[in-house]
């Protein structure tokens, strides 16, 4: 972690007050009076102690920065910065930090005691997807007086993923004639009883039931059922003709049927004209698409990764009604625009 020191800046009152020094100063030498003679040497006495205190106050610190949990676009997030203070004896004061371009937020430290460390949780908001790579934060005091700041530059190391923002997306059930239950009931090995069939060769002779095999006259087996997840696959219309605003969209609602899907106990999956993730389920799979999305482009790719997928639910993201992809063919189409 690099840093660099930036000079001294008098602020508005500085100013002012080294203008009215100046000026005292003047009056002294013209009048020769010992009373604004000891004005003067007080308001040099200040300055002086000024810059000594705003030197010794932003010496022999350091500054950390750490992310908590998933970083969505848009949306807040807690960014927890730490700043070491390695002065045995002298505290640091007033400590003001500046955040790299592309980070809205305020943060503050009143006090860092010698040779200890002080965090504080600084609410933040990173408006564009993709892979943030956090570059120079600022230090900055003014302290003990408002009169000059000092400041230096810290080069932070390391990057944050960021994820589409989140989005209300419409309910699957409401597109779908027969609903989408998050399980489907087939035949199986269960414990439920799905149906009564005629023996096959292969079936266990202990689903024999002997009851209808009397009443029908002849062998009869017991269909078991068992509840398999159902898969929604999600299509994301990433090929020209290009749109950012649109596309932007397309992307957010991509993640945010995936949030709402896996969270609701589906198996998803994800294609896009780059990428082809296959269904999965949980958190372990929400991270895998969201990285996909954090970083996915519009390309001019070719239509060949676009195929739709028999074993499960399509759920089709079009930028608009004018995407080449719109006849391939899906179970629910959302436009963006």
């Amino acid at each position: 972690m690099a840093s660099r020191r930036m000079p001294m800046r008098l602020t508005r009152e500085g100013k002012r007050f080294l203008i009215a020094t100046v000026l005292l100063a003047f009056a002294a030498f013209n009048t020769g009076n010992n009373l604004i003679y000891l004005v003067l040497a007080l308001m040099i006495s200040i300055v002086v102690i000024s810059i000594v205190s705003l030197i010794l106050n932003t010496r022999g610190l350091s500054l950390d920065i750490s992310l908590r949990g998933p970083v969505y676009a848009g949306q807040g997030a807690d960014l927890e910065v730490s700043v070491s203070n390695s002065k045995r004896v002298l505290p640091s004061y007033s400590l003001r930090i500046h955040l790299p371009k592309g980070i809205e937020g305020r943060c503050t430290i009143a006090k860092v005691d010698p040779s200890s460390c002080a965090s504080v949780e600084c609410p933040v908001v990173l408006n564009k997807r993709g892979v943030y790579r956090w570059g120079d934060f600022t230090l900055e005091s003014g302290f003990p007086f408002i009169f000059m700041t000092r400041a230096f530059r810290v080069r932070v190391e390391g990057a944050v993923v960021v994820y589409p923002g989140l989005v209300e997306v419409p309910d699957l059930n409401a597109y779908s004639g027969e609903g989408l239950a998050s399980f489907t009931i087939r035949p199986g090995g269960g414990e439920e009883l799905l149906s009564i069939r005629e023996f096959r060769a292969g079936d266990d002779v202990r689903r024999v039931s002997w009851k209808a095999t009397a009443k029908a006259q002849k062998l009869m087996v017991k269909e078991l059922a068992e509840e398999r997840p159902r898969s929604v696959n999600i299509i994301l219309d990433d090929i020209a003709p290009f749109d950012g605003r649109a596309f932007e969209r397309a992307v957010s609602y991509a993640a945010s049927f995936a949030y709402k899907l896996l969270d609701e106990g589906y198996y998803v999956g994800l294609v896009t004209a780059a990428k082809r993730l296959p269904y999965g389920s949980g958190m372990e799979q929400l991270y895998k698409i969201l990285d996909v999305l954090a970083v996915v482009r519009e390309t001019e790719s070719a239509l060949t990764n676009f195929e739709s997928d028999p074993s499960g639910t399509s759920v089709l993201v079009l930028k608009s009604a004018a995407s080449p992809i719109k006849n391939i063919g899906a179970d629910m189409v959302v436009y963006a625009s």
